[in-house]
């Protein structure tokens, strides 16, 4: 079960290889291993979606 208020924090540890990016798409090549989003054991850091924080906006990064 997810923390009552889960909050990402950028990770550094993630190092993702840019393959486009401009105003409208960035594309990355996802490290073998590195799980998409937060997960038991992985709240707080090691996920792409933690990669990914302040690198995109806000708005992306929230569920519907």
């Amino acid at each position: 079960m997810p923390p009552k208020q889960l909050v990402l924090k950028h990770d550094p540890h993630i190092l993702l290889e840019t393959l486009h990016e401009d105003d409208h798409v960035l594309a990355i090549a996802k490290p073998f291993g590195v799980l998409a989003h937060p997960s038991p054991g992985f709240w707080a850091r090691g996920t792409l979606a933690h990669a990914l924080v302040g690198r995109v906006s806000k708005e992306m990064m929230e569920e519907i």
